[in-house]
């Protein structure tokens, strides 16, 4: 996408966050450059809140400083989060990477939606990388998902019994030939009530609720009837990755039931990649080391995704047959904007192909992000450059842009 379709598209209130006068125009300067034409500002987050009690519904961007007089970004953080303040925010500091990282994660938890982090001075092509892939997202996914804390257990089984989810699958390109040759499983659920309801609503739901097993064998049942008819039509090259939650990986019959899902669709488990997240992998080891173990025993292909968020040690990765490393789509969508990020893919990617791993990395969005992660030496790469994650039927009638499919 091009600086003026992103001026046609997206551009409209940003309010900017800062207290140095001379810094604030610079961003106001390059945000007018970047066909943003409505800008307020203000020198500390007291200010800032009392601009957003009146228009907070009418605010599309908000650039923040950290270090401010008066209330410092940081607590600004805890009151838009409270506030319910859906505006896209980008965080600014001249502080170390390190600094800017822990409060990405503060605002993510805090319900907020940062589309970055940036480095002060900040430069204008940093920030256009970061406006535009914002955008590219907004485009792919047509809508946002919404969350929904009013999703109960009940509405949970009603959506499992009716076969109301549906999974949606995303094309994974081989990173030197352009090929697609594997796709992931993505659980949607369209709710007649709520639209689109998010899997951080309803998976953690299915969790605390005891739904995990069944949420997960719909999964599996859905997708590998799914895979078969991808094989039916002449895929016989793909692979299909899909989810399953640490809980799951509690039950000892779980490598046996997946085997006999398998067989009954006439899937060969070596087509099947089962992705696991890296964050909560130190839970009960030995247990997930036997189903894990017995699993590889069988045939199918074990990822760990999300790597570089959580636990995983070094001794870990040894011990677990993992066949896959995904690097998290953070660090990818951050690896044209900052060293940190970069040297975090990096280390992944070496890391990944000392243990003989194959390398994916998520969340590719830009050319530029494409190209860098080539030259890393990422095998995989995986995100809306290529394709959202559409359903099985518009996946069958798919036309890669500028990669052939693997038939």
């Amino acid at each position: 996408m091009d600086t003026e379709e992103l001026e046609r598209q997206g551009c409209g209130q940003a309010l900017v966050i800062e207290d140095h006068p001379f810094q604030r125009a610079v961003i106001c300067r390059q945000l007018m450059s970047l066909g943003w034409s409505q800008i307020a500002y203000a020198d500390s987050g007291v200010d800032a809140l009392t601009f957003l009690d009146a228009r907070s519904r009418d605010v599309d961007l908000i650039i923040c400083d950290l270090q401010m007089p008066k209330m410092d970004g940081v607590v600004l953080m805890r009151h838009l989060g409270e506030m319910g303040i859906t505006a896209g925010i980008i965080l600014i500091s001249a502080d170390t990477r390190g600094v800017l990282d822990l409060a990405a994660g503060l605002a993510k938890e805090h319900g907020l939606n940062l589309l970055g982090t940036l480095c002060k001075p900040v430069g204008l092509a940093d920030l256009e990388i970061l406006l535009r892939q914002s955008m590219a997202t907004r485009m792919a996914l047509g809508a946002i998902e919404k969350v929904h804390p009013e999703i109960t257990k009940d509405m949970l089984v009603q959506a499992l019994a009716q076969e109301r989810m549906r999974l949606h699958y995303q094309p994974k390109i081989d990173a030197a030939s352009g090929r697609c040759i594997s796709v992931e499983g993505l659980l949607r659920w369209p709710s007649q009530e709520f639209g689109w309801v998010s899997p951080g609503v309803f998976i953690p739901l299915a969790e605390s609720s005891g739904l995990i097993d069944r949420l997960t064998d719909y999964v599996m049942q859905q997708g590998i009837a799914d895979f078969r008819r991808l094989r039916e039509t002449g895929y016989r090259d793909l692979s299909m990755s899909l989810n399953v939650s640490m809980d799951n990986l509690n039950r000892a019959d779980f490598p046996d039931r997946l085997l006999a899902l398998a067989e009954s669709e006439d899937v060969p488990p070596e087509a099947i990649i089962i992705e696991v997240t890296e964050s909560r992998l130190a839970e009960k080891l030995i247990l997930v080391k036997e189903i894990l173990l017995r699993l590889r025993l069988l045939g199918f292909g074990l990822s760990i995704d999300d790597f570089g968020t959580g636990y995983a040690s070094l001794s870990q990765l040894e011990e677990l047959p993992f066949t896959e490393l995904k690097i998290d789509q953070r660090f990818v969508q951050g690896v044209c904007l900052g060293k940190e990020s970069r040297a975090i893919v990096e280390a992944s990617v070496n890391l990944g192909k000392q243990f003989g791993l194959q390398v994916v990395a998520e969340g590719v969005e830009l050319e530029e992000q494409a190209e860098l992660l080539r030259q890393l030496g990422v095998d995989v790469l995986q995100g809306w450059l290529y394709a959202k994650a559409m359903s099985l039927e518009e996946l069958l009638v798919w036309e890669p842009s500028g990669a052939s499919r693997s038939n």
